[in-house]
């Protein structure tokens, strides 16, 4: 793992709403409450006169970072970040959907970092701290051969489980996991067979990310009204989370750490849920929660385990 950034002072401050600006808000109290990825940003090289400035997101997302860690703000102002992100304040925006524009943002800039100053784990370090990989197996039920297309792995930063019929987040993990039988119109082409057989699918992890973001499916698009609805189902989940059972059997028993960084001490915490680079296991450390029954207006909010604060 990253060494994480120095012990938080005390007196924990909050972040200005510019109208509509709670789903950023409450995005990036989740991710500066992971102190490696806050620590990755703080080393990122910003030019003085860029941080002077609006145009540059990653300086003034080091500004916002900076002013949370010092404590000393009661509010800490967020409009020139979300100057230098061209965002329409009065417009309320779906947390999740901006949370994926805003690390792909972050990840093309820390990518654009010199090699020669900044290290990798720096560079990298949206995916080294949130991406995994998985693979979509595809297997013939007539030879038990796998498809092809199954050796192919993707990254994902985050598993969208279904909320609707599933009373807890175990129950969500197992279905997400579960394997989909392909019959009928939807058989599988077996290269091995040369025909149309009936199959499964699933998705398998091949590699487990540092920090996983898990995201519940709450809205759904209604086809007779033409609007976004949400599923207000109560969903319940532990402290911790174990990942063993959806694992592959030729998953290595570690997480990838990636390169350390130089001269930071202290505790560590991450948006979402994390887990020790030994095991499968993850333990709850933040959420980011929508308030309201109607999918198109509500109020985001965030809870996040900060070591340095008080409880």
């Amino acid at each position: 793992l990253l060494h994480v950034a120095p012990p938080l002072r005390q007196g924990a401050a909050g972040l200005s709403n510019l109208g509509s600006t709670c789903y950023m808000n409450a995005l990036l109290q989740t991710l500066y409450a992971h102190a490696d990825f806050r620590e990755a940003v703080f080393r990122c090289h910003t030019p003085v006169e860029e941080a002077a400035r609006d145009g540059c997101a990653l300086a003034q997302l080091q500004a916002v970072f900076a002013r949370l860690q010092a404590g000393g703000d009661h509010v800490v102002s967020t409009e020139p970040l979300a100057n230098s992100l061209k965002l329409d304040v009065t417009v309320q925006q779906d947390a999740h959907e901006f949370g994926q524009l805003l690390l792909s943002h972050l990840d093309d800039l820390m990518r654009k970092q010199p090699e020669s100053s900044v290290p990798r784990c720096v560079r990298e370090a949206v995916t080294d701290t949130f991406a995994g990989r998985c693979a979509f197996h595809t297997r013939c039920k007539k030879c038990g051969k796998l498809s092809e297309g199954s050796a192919q792995e993707h990254n994902f930063f985050e598993l969208e489980v279904p909320v609707r019929g599933h009373r807890s987040l175990d129950s969500a993990l197992t279905a997400y996991f579960a394997s989909e039988e392909l019959t009928g119109a939807d058989a599988f082409a077996c290269g091995a067979c040369e025909r149309r057989c009936d199959a499964t699918r699933q998705v398998v992890l091949k590699a487990l990310p540092r920090v996983l973001t898990v995201h519940l499916l709450r809205y759904s698009y209604d086809i007779k009204s033409f609007t976004r609805k949400k599923c207000t189902d109560a969903v319940q989940f532990a402290q911790g989370i174990d990942l063993a059972p959806f694992v592959t059997s030729e998953l290595h028993a570690s997480k990838s750490a990636p390169d350390t960084l130089p001269g930071a001490e202290g505790g560590s915490a991450a948006s979402g849920v994390q887990g020790g680079v030994s095991d499968s296991r993850y333990e709850l450390v933040g959420v980011l929660s929508h308030v309201g029954s109607a999918a198109v207006e509500g109020h985001y909010t965030a809870a996040c385990l900060l070591p340095g604060y008080p409880p």
